[in-house]
């Protein structure tokens, strides 16, 4: 096995052990669970503790802050190796049940256009915002109408990704909100995938993680035909003129040293909802 290790946002070779301590904050939409599939593995073999949900198999209660209560069978004083599920991040309280020092904490964005198209299709019967609109384009034009930010069941329409960060994603966009949020991110968070670049962000993780190719093998998991898939032209062209820039993270986060940012369309009511 290739040994790799990671120190000072570059990888380079030297003598390393494989990290068993990961935190992987499991986004909604972007793939992630792919991701949480190949740490499952991992887990299942090398036999680590794993962090389980008190109600289900998937996820520890996300519309609401993630607390210890949550965890099934938790006591305070052991410390678990791994947690996966999607929840909504809250550094303090995670920390009460990851105590390793050296726990690895990564997760996976999206470009929030194509997040949008797919959150849509998928949550149409879940979301009232969305519900209530004949289409994505119905929804995209008359935003501001369909979604009511105090119903609780609309927590993740606007700005999902800060939601499932722990941020509030109900105030509008601004580049000194996301100042704050990407340094928030970036303290906390060691490495972050990209959806667009899943193969490449894979390849990184292992080097990350200083595991084996074999253990990041994966299998697409969640996946929608592609008849159902909308072109992204569409939410484009209904979000009106204007373009604006989100980083998605610098450099020394994203994919390890790949600047990518996504252009995506802004004005009226789509501004909102990115």
């Amino acid at each position: 096995m290739s040994e790799q290790t990671r120190n000072s946002d570059v990888f380079h070779t030297a003598l390393c052990s494989p990290k068993r301590h990961l935190m992987f904050l499991k986004t909604h939409k972007t793939g992630s669970t792919t991701v949480q599939n190949v740490i499952l593995r991992y887990v299942d073999r090398e036999n680590l503790t794993l962090a389980m949900p008190l109600w289900d198999r998937v996820t520890f209660q996300d519309r609401t802050y993630f607390r210890t209560e949550y965890v099934r069978n938790y006591m305070e004083e052991q410390s678990y190796d791994v947690m996966t599920h999607h929840l909504r991040f809250n550094p303090r309280q995670v920390r009460k049940v990851l105590k390793h020092k050296d726990t690895f904490y990564f997760s996976i964005l999206r470009n929030p256009v194509t997040l949008m198209e797919s959150s849509y299709s998928y949550f149409k019967q879940d979301f009232p915002a969305f519900t209530l609109s004949t289409s994505l384009e119905d929804f995209l034009n008359y935003a501001n109408i369909y979604y009511d930010p105090y119903d609780p069941r609309n927590t993740r329409v606007k700005n999902p990704i800060w939601f499932d960060f722990g941020l509030d994603n109900k105030v509008n966009w601004s580049q000194e909100l996301y100042t704050k949020a990407f340094k928030a991110i970036k303290k906390m968070f060691h490495l972050i995938l990209i959806s667009e670049y899943f193969d490449e962000s894979m390849i990184l993780l292992k080097e990350a993680l200083c595991w084996d190719v074999d253990d990041v093998i994966t299998f697409k998991h969640n996946s929608r035909n592609e008849k159902e898939i909308k072109t992204v032209e569409l939410v484009l062209k209904s979000c009106g003129g204007g373009f604006f820039q989100i980083g998605l993270l610098d450099g020394s986060h994203v994919l390890g040293g790949l600047n990518k940012s996504a252009e995506v369309a802004g004005g009226g009511s789509c501004l909102l909802f990115l």
